[in-house]
């Protein structure tokens, strides 16, 4: 059989097509290192920086002490490819970029916060009874798959504890409320960005949030003696004649017990 050899895998060209790796400011550290310095040193050490994908370069600084790291102050937000350019001592060495040259670094600049807001409480529905609905809206063009942060406090302004931490941008989330969290409360939404921005935001008013259903029972009930109307005893310093009735002590309340029901004590009426 004929073997047909494979073809070779040509090196893969460095590509200003890389994702870009973000950053929050615009005062950044560059590392680098210079290799094959010859016997006139290192006379110089350039930043070069392109906002195309390297399509035209500038220069933007030199590192005045030729020594890692250089700093550089990035134009602003936005997607910057740069380039450490090293000459020897005697003005010589390879071109700097030119049209079309690949950065060595590809920095985007995100200064933004992501917007975060809570715009809608509300207890769950009859299955989820003692849990509350958080409804939030989280934006932003870099964030990551997880960039939620809610929280809950007792007061305004905390202290915070957290519900969920870094969890998925769902748009909702519902919290079980413990048994003996309390009634009422105020919720906190943060969101972090791949470039460590943070966006937040509070309830202004506090939410009262009770599920319990009390229910009243009857255990027990009372009755008690009508009252003796119009009857009137004159007065007399001798026996009482046998032929008018004596007026009977009321009697003591008394007590229906319900079945299951515990007997509470009930305070006796005094006599009038």
């Amino acid at each position: 059989a004929n073997l047909v050899p494979a073809a070779p895998v040509p090196p893969q060209a460095k590509t200003a097509q890389a994702l870009p790796r973000l950053v929050n400011s615009t005062r950044t550290t560059l590392d680098y290192k210079i290799e094959g310095v010859g016997p006139s040193g290192v006379g110089k050490v350039e930043i070069w920086i392109t906002g195309d994908g390297g399509k035209t370069w500038n220069r933007k600084s030199e590192d005045p002490d030729m020594i890692s790291p250089a700093v550089v102050e990035l134009p602003g937000e936005g997607v910057h490819g740069l380039i450490v350019h090293a000459v020897n001592g005697s003005g010589g060495g390879d071109p700097p970029p030119g049209p079309n040259t690949p950065p060595d670094i590809v920095l985007e600049v995100d200064s933004t916060r992501p917007t975060a807001r809570i715009v809608g409480l509300k207890p769950s529905p009859s299955e989820a009874v003692g849990a509350i609905d958080i409804a939030y809206e989280v934006a932003d063009k870099n964030l990551g798959p997880q960039p939620v942060t809610l929280l809950v406090a007792s007061r305004k302004g905390g202290p915070w504890t957290p519900l969920a931490q870094r969890v998925a941008n769902t748009g909702t989330y519902r919290w079980d409320v413990p048994q003996h969290a309390g009634f009422e409360f105020h919720f906190r939404i943060e969101a972090i960005d791949m470039a460590g921005n943070i966006g937040a935001a509070e309830t202004d008013q506090a939410v009262r949030f009770d599920t319990s259903r009390p229910k009243a029972k009857v255990i027990q009930v009372r009755t008690e003696p009508a009252e003796s109307a119009g009857q009137v005893v004159p007065a007399t310093t001798g026996p009482a004649p046998s032929n008018i009735p004596q007026q009977q002590p009321e009697e003591a309340p008394k007590m229906i017990e319900l079945p299951g029901s515990v007997p509470a004590p009930v305070p006796i009426k005094p006599l009038r």
